[in-house]
């Protein structure tokens, strides 16, 4: 959408009304990832599901924000909604500024961890399964805006 816009991210909806001197250095992206995540396990989610990440392009600084969806497929059904915020560059290395801010919304119970953290150029969301039983599903909305130099 929008003039110039150049989304680096697989499934991403990005937006740039105009450009500071290349196409891409003033744009915001949006995605889903997902995955399930099985019990005691530690699984990324992705933009397709198995293996697509948020990439970060190289001379690059992105402000995100995560909305995370967590639910036990059976059991008790017990759910977790997380917000997850962040800033992160590629400048030669892959990192994250500072600390990722985490709110937790709501939950049941402490049913998931998340990890938000810088990797070979991508923003990584790991998700672990703490309650050692059934399957979890996770979705996460994630929005981003990004300049490079």
């Amino acid at each position: 959408m929008g003039g110039n816009v150049s989304p680096a991210t697989h499934n991403s909806i990005g937006h740039q009304r105009g450009q500071i001197s290349v196409d891409g250095d003033a744009q915001t992206n949006q995605t889903v990832l997902y995955n399930t995540i099985n019990a005691s396990a530690s699984t990324d989610i992705y933009t397709d599901g198995t293996s697509s990440q948020i990439s970060v392009p190289s001379d690059s600084a992105m402000g995100f924000e995560i909305h995370l969806v967590a639910l036990q497929t059976a059991g008790s059904g017990d759910a977790s909604f997380r917000r997850y915020e962040g800033l992160i560059k590629n400048t030669g290395t892959t990192v994250i500024v500072g600390t990722v801010t985490e709110f937790i919304v709501a939950q049941d119970s402490e049913l998931i961890r998340v990890d938000v953290t810088a990797s070979s150029g991508i923003l990584r969301v790991t998700v672990t399964e703490l309650l050692g039983a059934s399957p979890i599903k996770v979705s996460a909305f994630v929005r981003f805006t990004q300049t490079l130099f």
